[in-house]
């Protein structure tokens, strides 16, 4: 996945949006994110499973939030 840039959010598409939110949860759940590379300097960054539910939870209201329309 490639990084998310939100200075051009409002330019991506709706279908390209809710495909990004859904890869934001994805990479945090599977540990990808933080990168290990930047955990081995800084390990207290490491998101516990509480922040990991909160933005995967974030990531679907809005996602659903998109596909109503609003």
């Amino acid at each position: 996945m490639k990084a998310v840039n939100f200075e051009q959010w409002d330019d991506y598409r709706l279908t390209k949006k809710i495909g990004l939110l859904g890869d934001i949860c994805k990479v945090v759940d599977e540990g990808k994110m933080p990168p290990e590379k930047y955990l081995e300097h800084k390990p207290d960054r490491k998101m516990s499973e509480a922040q990991k539910k909160f933005l995967c939870d974030w990531t679907r209201q809005e996602s659903e939030k998109l596909m109503q329309g609003n």
